[in-house]
């Protein structure tokens, strides 16, 4: 992929980075605060996964509307920022982890906030060097468990099941590990994102369901985890096949958390090769697992086998029951 570098010297922006020649002074859309990923966030659009941040705190990221500049190719990274659009939804400028501007292209804003969430947010993440996992993650005694895979694998179904049988939910589909003390995660947009299946299977009424997003349904979580960061205990990669968790060692935890990098096409592109690969040495240190799971059903009989949120010791199983490690 290539990356393209050069200045904008004729782009006429705004006082926080965003093309407004146009709009007059009471044209300046409400500003909403909210904290996500552990950073305190400005924005110009209503994002309701996120929660609300205190006028006091000190904003470390900004959403604004505005225009993009023009005429720049799809998925390409200057030195002032990062450009992409989805055709038909929006265009969006991610500059220097500290301000994404965002150019509707539709009155969805529901479309708008999936990639806004997504791609333009895990933009942010890697340049403000912190690593962006696809990964649902679940608060448990021992600190936060990564489940990791694909989408379609089940991340979002086990993540909901946990928060069922009394878990917090940290995050769905995408974890952040800031590497700055320790290695720690922070809560994510408190949404649970998932298929018609899943749905059926967890028993969910659809009519709880918030809107229906790229074909898949939008919860509330039971539980949400509201806190601080906290530190990550263990991953768990998950895999079709007869139910089995095996443990990882070596060069295999690399490969497996390599795979699973968040718009992982973004490390060649901001040219962050060295530290990405420094940052999953790192991540390699931690127990790591493969968890095999040949169905829903399976998924769901897991999650009510997990240690208790209270529980200090593990979990003995006998029988046909899943054995979980911790």
């Amino acid at each position: 992929m290539t990356m393209h570098c050069r200045r904008f010297s004729n782009l006429q922006v705004g006082p926080f980075g965003c093309d407004r020649s146009n709009t007059s002074e009471n044209e300046i859309p409400q500003v909403f605060l909210y904290r996500v990923y552990g950073l305190v966030i400005a924005s110009e659009l209503v994002l309701p996964d996120l929660f609300p941040a205190l006028p006091e705190e000190e904003v470390q990221l900004r959403v604004l509307l505005g225009r993009t500049p023009s005429g720049i190719p799809d998925w390409s990274c200057f030195e002032e920022g990062f450009f992409f659009e989805v055709e038909g939804v929006a265009r969006f400028w991610v500059e220097s982890g500290r301000r994404i501007v965002v150019e509707r292209l539709t009155e969805d804003d529901s479309a708008v906030r999936l990639y806004l969430l997504g791609s333009a947010f895990a933009a942010a993440l890697y340049q403000r060097n912190i690593l962006p996992l696809h990964a649902s993650s679940v608060v448990f005694p021992d600190g936060v468990r990564l489940f990791l895979g694909p989408s379609g694998m089940g991340k979002s179904t086990l993540a909901a099941a946990l928060a069922g049988a009394g878990f917090a939910l940290l995050s769905d589909d995408v974890t952040p590990i800031c590497f700055a003390r320790g290695m720690q995660t922070s809560s994510a947009p408190s949404r649970l994102r998932l298929l018609p299946e899943s749905v059926e299977q967890l028993g969910l009424d659809v009519t709880q369901s918030r809107e229906l997003v790229d074909k898949k349904w939008v919860f509330k979580p039971p539980r949400i985890f509201r806190g601080g960061a906290l530190p990550v205990a263990s991953l768990y990669f998950l895999r079709r096949g007869p139910f089995s968790i095996r443990p990882l060692d070596g060069a295999d935890r690399f490969a497996a958390i390599l795979a699973n990098i968040y718009r992982g096409s973004m490390v060649e592109l901001f040219r962050v090769q060295e530290r990405v690969f420094n940052q999953v040495v790192r991540l390699s240190g931690l127990p790591c697992w493969e968890l095999y799971l040949p169905s829903i059903q399976v998924a769901l009989q897991l999650a009510r086998h997990f240690p208790t949120p209270n529980a200090q010791e593990g979990l003995m199983c006998s029988g046909s029951e899943p054995h979980v490690p911790v």
